[in-house]
């Protein structure tokens, strides 16, 4: 490989980083504007809820518990869960399910590239049938637009 390709691949992986960066931070600032938190208990004191927030962070600044979000993602922990099973490891509760998940995301990829295969030799086969299969099941296409402005432009001249 050349330096070009190889600079390349690299300015591809640090832009992926940093979208994945962004993302991860903005879901993290919809979590923290919602209102309430997993500690609205009418019974705490006001000493227990400070304690809680210690415990956990949420006293310190944002940008501090948003770094200490991603650094516990990287080492897979994704703290614990209040709604499903109490004080259960959220990672404990999501591996029995990566399988499954794993699983039909492959299954997907398959079927989605025989399709897409078969549908693209049938199109270069015969256009004309592959417009109408187009449009008798209403799947949109981008030739649609591309047809209404040249006849427009053809007729307006």
């Amino acid at each position: 490989m050349d330096k070009s390709t190889i600079r390349y691949i690299v300015r591809r992986l640090l832009i992926s980083i940093v979208t994945l960066l962004v993302i991860v931070f903005v879901l993290f600032m919809m979590l923290k504007l919602m209102p309430g938190t997993p500690f609205n208990d009418e019974k705490l004191t006001e000493a227990q809820k400070a304690q809680i927030y210690a415990a956990y962070g949420l006293d310190k600044p944002v940008f501090t518990q948003f770094l200490t979000y991603v650094a516990n993602m990287l080492k897979g922990d994704f703290g614990i869960s209040y709604a499903i099973k109490r004080n259960m490891p959220v990672s404990a509760l999501v591996t029995p399910r990566i399988g499954i998940s794993f699983g039909l995301g492959i299954g997907v990829c398959i079927i989605g590239t025989i399709l897409g295969l078969v549908l693209g030799i049938v199109a270069a086969l015969n256009r004309l049938m592959m417009v109408v299969l187009l449009k008798l099941l209403r799947i949109p296409y981008p030739l649609d637009p591309l047809a209404s402005s040249f006849q427009l432009s053809v007729h307006c001249r």
